[in-house]
């Protein structure tokens, strides 16, 4: 009697099964991944766009009151040179507008008064500022 070795037609599908199984898990795997870097890339840079803030607001103390403003993004830019301290203001408002347009897709900020301080809020991703508590994509701390 004549045997003959080799692959059935079933033992192939099934191996082919199982190699798409696992390439559609790692192209999961990496999205997964892939998204979890951008948004620690964005919290690294709401972080930062905070600590920056912070240190204009520090370097302005005497008018550190006059800092709040309801909505940061699209702020116009503005220019001075030397500046008074009310004229620093609008030029650190301008300026952290532009690095909130700069590092965040539909990014949004404000600097509010807070627990006897300022406190600032930053979404990006079209969270609502309103609502930080509610979202992965918004931060909201006290910086001075």
């Amino acid at each position: 009697m004549l045997q003959m070795s080799g692959l059935s037609l079933i033992e192939i599908q099934v191996s082919f099964l199982l190699v798409s199984i696992s390439v559609v898990g790692i192209a999961r795997l990496q999205l997964a991944s892939q998204q979890e870097i951008e948004h620690a890339e964005s919290l690294g840079y709401a972080y930062g766009l905070l600590e920056e803030t912070s240190r204009r607001i520090s370097l302005n103390s005497k008018s550190s009151d006059d800092y709040r403003i309801s909505e940061l993004n699209n702020y116009p830019p503005y220019q001075c040179l030397p500046c008074s301290p009310s004229q620093m203001i609008k030029l650190d408002h301008s300026d952290i507008s532009e690095l909130l347009l700069r590092h965040f897709d539909q990014g949004s900020a404000k600097i509010f008064s807070c627990n006897g301080g300022i406190c600032m809020t930053i979404a990006w991703q079209g969270a609502d500022i309103n609502k930080c508590n509610e979202s992965e994509t918004c931060i909201e701390r006290l910086i001075w």
